[in-house]
């Protein structure tokens, strides 16, 4: 049945692949790891009717990949705990504010992260809750905590004491002869949420920084930013020993070469997701990267403890919801032509659902309100 699991995996749903240089045939010493990329997730469940996305489908996929390679790691390049609709409920009196999505996580097996802009949208108190709430590590190297004039890393409470949101992470991989390679992974965030609480470094010094000080003990560094595409190359010039950035942000899928680096970006909402497979050679100190693109759908299972997760807060959204209306499933609108409520329309143009909405909100207000708008980013 494993076999029969990953074999679902390996064929049905490989969409695309982009290989920075061709894997060797496997040696006696090769190090084969596995780094499953996701970014800019807002929402815990599948979308458009259950057909795509959902975490509880990006955890089976981990778990299958993990089965066969005990060298998988499962990163997130930021954007999670704002916006959604769940995170706005309140329990208890306070609002989730993205204790849904730690909760799923947690439970979905996510290793790292970096900040996304999105996740300074909530106050300094709730943000530090989530910190403390998580089980995966944190990093950033141009992102602190602002406190008193003074700027420190953000950090976690743990059963042991205060847990830094390290510069970079290193991890370490290994085959059956014993062979090892150690491997760092650093993070930056672009400053477009400023906070009084938040302190931004340079993106692109510290970038430098970090990959030079992440080099002195790994023998190799990866990317994981959450910065825009023109950054992330600007990142790739400036630090050319980085052959893969695990990027986020533009919230569609996209694979650009600068140079020796190649950066990926996923779609948002876990419609897809990246595995990457790294071939490192001890002997020779040569590592291959090869990239391929998972679009997530219905013809892959959930894990279900994950997704007996996900429901328990799908219930709770579904009991305020109907606190407010009665039948929130209730169809209000048809439409003539398709409504389009993509992300890249949604965050570039007027869409005809933009209209629609705000021509709503002037109804709602009792056409009191003068302009209805929208924000994105």
């Amino acid at each position: 049945m494993k076999k029969n699991l990953f074999m679902l995996l390996a064929g049905l749903l490989i969409i695309s692949c982009h290989t920075r240089s061709t894997i060797a045939t496997t040696a006696d010493d090769e190090i084969l790891i596995k780094i499953i990329q996701i970014n800019d997730v807002y929402e815990i469940d599948a979308l458009n009717n259950g057909k795509n996305g959902g975490l509880a489908r990006v955890a089976w996929i981990r778990d299958s990949i993990a089965n066969e390679n005990p060298n998988t790691w499962f990163f997130l390049a930021g954007d999670f705990l704002s916006p959604s609709l769940l995170g706005t409920i309140k329990v208890d009196g306070e609002r989730l504010n993205g204790k849904q999505m730690i909760d799923v996580l947690n439970v979905s097996g996510l290793d790292l992260v970096t900040f996304g802009n999105h996740e300074f949208d909530i106050n300094e108190a709730d943000l530090q809750k989530r910190l403390n709430e998580s089980s995966f590590k944190w990093t950033s190297a141009n992102v602190k905590q602002r406190t008193a004039g003074e700027n420190k890393p953000f950090y976690k409470e743990t059963l042991s004491g205060r847990e830094p949101v390290t510069d970079y992470m290193i991890y370490t991989a290994s085959n059956a002869k014993g062979n090892t390679v150690n491997f760092g992974v650093f993070g930056v965030t672009l400053p477009s949420n400023p906070k009084d609480y938040v302190y931004y470094g340079d993106i692109f010094d510290e970038s430098v920084r970090a990959y030079e000080e992440a080099s002195q003990n790994s023998d190799f560094v990866l990317g994981l930013t959450h910065v825009s595409i023109d950054q992330d190359k600007e990142i790739a010039r400036r630090v050319p020993g980085v052959q893969l950035i695990m990027g986020g942000h533009e919230h569609n899928n996209m694979v650009v070469d600068v140079g020796n680096s190649v950066i990926t970006k996923a779609d948002a909402n876990v419609i897809s997701l990246f595995v990457h497979t790294l071939s490192y050679q001890p002997s020779t100190k040569n590592l291959d990267i090869d990239s391929e693109l998972v679009m997530v759908n219905d013809q892959f299972p959930s894990k279900p403890d994950v997704l007996a997760v996900v429901e328990k807060w799908n219930q709770l959204l579904d009991e305020n919801l109907k606190l407010v209306i009665d039948d929130p499933n209730e169809v209000i609108y048809h439409a003539v032509e398709p409504l389009d409520g993509t992300d890249t329309a949604s965050r570039n143009t007027q869409t005809n659902l933009g209209g629609i909405i705000g021509e709503s909100m002037m109804l709602a207000y009792e056409n009191k309100a003068e302009l209805p708008f929208q924000t994105v980013a």
